[in-house]
């Protein structure tokens, strides 16, 4: 179950920014050279009647705490079993170059702008994922055939 809410919060995370992201953004660059831009154009031109009938927090800031998300839910179905310092240190990783990269905006240190809302949103992020990995070794442990 992990697995999936992983990939599935990857998916939407990635196409918020595929689909209604400014087209400024590098991995539009990447596109380009992968030969893909045309098709991602397609996608873009067929979404964009759909931008701006939600509010502009889930376009701007969601994406990022959907990928720090799936980062944690990742790293949980690989290292949750062990309940081991890995699967701590990897966390602690993956919160770490989110919040760091958020307070690096803020001091100039990296290119983009600073905003409280996607700092809160990835510790809400980090914590659903810590509580959706809690909840399901706990479902996991009580369903167990010993």
């Amino acid at each position: 179950m992990i697995r999936i809410l992983s990939i599935a919060s990857m998916i939407l995370g990635g196409m918020i920014y595929v689909l209604w992201r400014p087209d400024s953004l590098k991995m539009f660059s990447w596109f380009a050279a992968l030969g893909v831009d045309k098709h991602v154009a397609h996608m873009r031109g067929w979404a964009s009647p759909l931008y701006g009938v939600l509010p502009g927090w889930i376009y701007m800031s969601l994406p990022q705490s959907l990928l720090l998300l799936s980062g944690c839910l990742a790293v949980h179905s690989i290292w949750g079993d062990c309940r081991c310092r890995w699967e701590q240190f990897w966390m602690v990783l993956v919160l770490s170059l989110a919040v760091g990269g958020e307070l690096g905006q803020a001091t100039g240190i990296v290119q983009g702008v600073f905003d409280f809302l996607d700092l809160a949103l990835i510790i809400v992020a980090f914590l659903a994922a810590q509580t959706i990995a809690f909840s399901n070794d706990k479902f996991t442990e009580n369903w167990r055939i010993p």
